[in-house]
């Protein structure tokens, strides 16, 4: 959960950022409208739907612009996600640890229960097949 805020706290930012830096120009008016704008059109550019297509009317002005755009891939796409895949793996295998650990707990009591059934009765009779 941390870390998905994290990420929030970045795309916030990088959004700040890009409307401060696309103020007065085609792609700000087009992606950096505001602040939610910013935010929804970075959120997009991390799934990779659009990534080039948000880029490129910014980058054919100033070829600065993919120093922003980079900057963020890198930081957002290649760094923040695979936190987050380890996060999500890490919890996964803790999970299941745990479920492999209950079942042998529950294994081991239904045999004890299956071998204490089968032991001799208090007056010595034997349970029939």
């Amino acid at each position: 959960l941390r870390i998905l805020f994290l990420l929030f706290i970045l795309i916030i930012f990088y959004a700040w950022l890009g409307v401060m830096v696309f103020y007065d120009t085609s792609q700000g008016v087009q992606y950096f409208p505001n602040l939610i704008e910013g935010c929804w059109t970075l959120w997009v550019c991390l799934t990779t739907a659009n990534y080039p297509g948000a880029m490129m009317p910014g980058y054919n002005e100033r070829r600065l612009v993919a120093l922003y755009f980079v900057s963020f891939m890198m930081i957002a796409y290649f760094f923040m996600m695979n936190i987050i895949l380890a996060a999500v793996v890490n919890n996964y295998e803790n999970l299941h640890n745990s479920y492999m650990e209950d079942k042998q707990e529950t294994t081991q009591q239904n045999l004890k229960q299956a071998f204490d059934l089968l032991r001799k009765q208090p007056n010595d009779e034997r349970i029939d097949r």
